[in-house]
């Protein structure tokens, strides 16, 4: 049995080509949904706080967030702790937060919750996933958002590309299946479901 070694430095050299690529096509096409910045900027000015929290690490959820212009809406944004080997963090921004574990471990948005010094009844918690986001929030009893965006046609091709050219890996996908029968069985359901993340707003404030 043989190992192949290389060092960090050939295989940043290695992948330079792909990276490049990604990161073009990344800033070409990262846009942000209609209304969320004027939405967020509307939630700073009535005093709202807005806290992020995303399984990425700091490389890549913060750095979106700066891409976007939007990452000073955000008082604190809390991040996987996983970082690139070798790789030094683009930004020490004093809003992040790094937090082992990830979702939907409802003991962490609890956690999270302390750190911030906010009630549980005090929070309205908005995610893209019914097994991540919903889930979490139910399980940890908090207010949930569920933003339904159109979706991928064909998710069972989808998800095999993801397989093929990321850390997901198939038991990552089996054990997303469990967690969404789970939901049903349970029917575990967001408290509110919007497919315009201005509404967010509107619900906010009632």
């Amino acid at each position: 049995m043989y190992k192949l070694l290389i060092t960090d430095p050939e295989l940043k050299e290695i992948l330079q080509p792909a990276f490049s690529v990604f990161n073009r096509i990344r800033t070409e096409r990262l846009r942000l949904f209609p209304g969320v910045r004027d939405t967020l900027m509307q939630l700073t000015e009535k005093g709202v706080r807005i806290i992020g929290f995303t399984d990425s690490g700091e490389l890549n959820g913060f750095y979106r967030l700066q891409l976007l212009g939007i990452s000073h809406l955000f008082c604190r944004v809390y991040v996987s702790n996983y970082e690139y080997p070798g790789s030094d963090p683009i930004s020490r921004d004093s809003c992040i937060r790094k937090v082992v574990n990830g979702k939907p471990d409802p003991e962490l948005l609890l956690q999270i919750l302390d750190e911030e010094d906010l009630d549980r009844s005090d929070a309205i918690y908005a995610g893209d996933s019914l097994t991540k986001d919903i889930l979490m929030a139910y399980d940890a009893g908090v207010t949930s958002i569920q933003c339904s965006y159109p979706s991928e046609a064909n998710m069972t091709e989808y998800e095999q590309k993801l397989i093929r050219i990321s850390s997901w890996t198939e038991e990552i996908f089996r054990k997303e299946a469990e967690l969404r029968m789970r939901c049903e069985r349970e029917q575990i359901r967001p408290d509110y479901i919007i497919t315009d993340f201005r509404d967010i707003f509107d619900i906010i404030c009632r």
